[in-house]
């Protein structure tokens, strides 16, 4: 790779497994530090680094073959990214108060950045909606989420 890729797991969610490497030899000492998480099935994706104008992906989600909504995710802050993480409440909402920690991860509440990291964005109408929602219909697809990039020459990836 000849400039700054991603690594990914290539079956995880959430954007776990995912990493900015600026070189091979960053990812080489990465790997061999122990600190290289493998995927589920064992396999990791190298994608080439989309650089955007701003630091953005947009989520577009399907229910049976329609359009619901899209939503813009802040990349700043790193791309270990899922709404549901940035809006647990953990325990602050229970009529019976605390319930009995089962682990470290439950014990702490989730930090919310200021900005807002996921924001649906109102009436979205983009020319790509139709070819995903085409897309998905050809392949019998029920429930998607697709995700795309626009780097810094207008280009989209999804």
């Amino acid at each position: 790779m000849s400039g700054p890729f991603i690594t990914k797991h290539n079956r995880a969610g959430k954007g776990l497994g995912v990493n900015l490497f600026l070189s091979v030899e960053v990812l080489q000492s990465h790997f061999e530090s122990g600190a290289f998480e493998e995927s589920v099935d064992g396999v990791t994706l190298i994608q080439e680094y989309i650089q955007a104008p701003e630091p953005y992906i947009t989520r577009v989600e399907f229910v049976g073959g329609q359009f619901l909504y899209a939503v813009r995710v802040d990349t700043s802050l790193g791309f270990e990214l899922c709404p549901a993480d940035v809006c647990q409440v953990n325990d602050a909402f229970c009529p019976v108060g605390a319930m009995p920690e089962k682990s470290a991860v439950t014990s702490a509440p989730t930090q919310v950045a200021a900005a807002p990291r996921f924001r649906i964005v109102k009436d979205f109408d983009h020319p790509i909606i139709e070819r995903y929602r085409r897309f998905i219909g050809d392949n019998g697809i029920a429930i998607a989420g697709i995700e795309f990039i626009t780097d810094q020459r207008g280009e989209r990836y999804t």
